[in-house]
């Protein structure tokens, strides 16, 4: 028992050591935020891969193509994008010189960034709040097979290097917007917040007593923790159908 608190603190430290040497190899001081993507799809490529396959700085179409509605141009861009590896089809495709990704194809979305403040949380909330807007086709998981706590979508996911925002401004902006992300992290301070909307954090809060409309703060081990709760709370199909865009597509 006494080695348990020992052997989780030994991990996060060499999943830490990971993430620093990834972010060695990709640093560039002259980019603005791109080596975090690199760093972070190269990190959880490095654990997840074999579910997942990572893409940096994709649009994402939907089976409707409501994308092209609902986000601007530059808008629709997110920094990591993780499709399911037995998707049909896998691969992303390119429509106006750009590569995209089906969006009934995504198991996960993060969007990334070196500093939390205000203004970047705001954006990033606000480009998560039209992602909710996005539907996954009729058809898509087949057979369906679900963890007990999977939300049934890609999950969406804030990830920041390091803070210049006070607590109480963080936690009155995420309490109106629980719907829209479902983890944040802030990775110099080994901090995840994840909301109570998520499936898995309901059943926590209800064994710790907690509001259920609180989101839930984790002060250690936030790598993994962000892994496992993530892993948790997406589905595992046997066959993930991403053609239903290219069905619309035809039938124009």
């Amino acid at each position: 028992m006494s080695n348990k608190p020992e052997m989780l603190d030994r991990i996060e430290k060499s999943l830490e050591n990971d993430f620093k040497l990834i972010r060695g190899t990709y640093y560039n001081p002259n980019s603005k935020g791109y080596d975090y993507e690199d760093t972070l799809a190269e990190f959880l490529k490095k654990y997840l891969g074999n579910f997942f396959t990572f893409f940096i700085r994709v649009p994402i179409y939907d089976e409707k193509i409501d994308s092209e509605n609902i986000f601007t141009a530059k808008e629709n861009e997110f920094d990591v994008v993780a499709t399911y590896n037995n998707a049909l089809p896998k691969t992303v495709f390119e429509f106006r010189k750009r590569r995209f990704v089906p969006y009934d194809a995504t198991a996960f979305i993060i969007e990334v960034k070196q500093t939390l403040t205000k203004s970047n949380l705001n954006k990033d909330l606000e480009k998560l709040r039209k992602l909710s807007m996005l539907k996954l086709g009729g058809n898509v998981y087949i057979p369906s097979i679900k963890t007990p706590f999977s939300i049934g979508r890609p999950a969406r996911i804030l990830f920041y290097y390091e803070r210049k925002m006070k607590d109480k401004l963080l936690w009155d902006t995420l309490a109106k917007s629980r719907d829209w992300c479902n983890f944040l992290v802030v990775c110099n301070e080994n901090k995840l917040v994840l909301s109570p909307h998520v499936p898995i954090v309901k059943q926590i809060v209800n064994d710790l007593g907690a509001s259920p409309n609180r989101s839930v703060l984790e002060q250690s081990h936030a790598l993994l923790k962000l892994m496992y709760y993530l892993t948790m709370s997406v589905q595992y199909p046997i066959i993930v159908n991403a053609w239903g865009i290219f069905e619309t597509l035809f039938s124009k």
